[in-house]
């Protein structure tokens, strides 16, 4: 007779081994078939409550499901227990961003974009461009906002 397998496993907290819980999680979705896009939706729901109110803030849910959110989840899960955090990390990145002599400014204008998508996916546009103006004065202007025209380089 064939013996039922055990398909629970620990709930993840903040005191839990990640490596070993996301080894554990990953045999899970093989055994049961779940492709990354559902684990992107699977994996937040074995998570204690601490841990999925945190997830909740962080803007990752709000992301469809898919490869990327997955991936998204896990280096969130990292920052998380290895106690950094990414807003702050992110932020930090966004502020010491400088354009380079000859960089195109639309092209610099993106990866700031970026990079504060990352840190605060949730940001509004209008938010998002208190921070460019206020990161970079040149931007508003250069890039259509203001009167000067640019081909884009400066």
């Amino acid at each position: 007779m064939a013996r039922k397998m055990n398909k629970e496993i620990q709930v993840f907290s903040r005191k839990t081994g990640l490596s070993t819980w996301l080894f554990r999680f990953e045999l899970l979705a093989e055994s049961e078939e779940w492709s990354q896009t559902k684990q992107s939706s699977l994996l937040p729901t074995y998570c204690d409550d601490d841990v999925l109110t945190e997830y909740q803030k962080s803007g990752i849910s709000s992301h469809p499901p898919s490869e990327k959110k997955l991936v998204l989840i896990k280096t969130w899960m990292n920052n998380l227990q290895s106690g950094q955090d990414t807003l702050s990390s992110d932020l930090t990145l966004f502020n010491s961003m400088k354009m380079a002599p000859g960089q195109n400014i639309f092209q610099y204008k993106s990866d700031l974009e970026n990079t504060l998508k990352e840190a605060k996916p949730m940001l509004s546009e209008t938010d998002r461009n208190f921070f460019y103006k206020s990161k970079n004065t040149i931007l508003s202007p250069a890039c259509g906002i203001g009167s000067i025209e640019s081909d884009g380089n400066l």
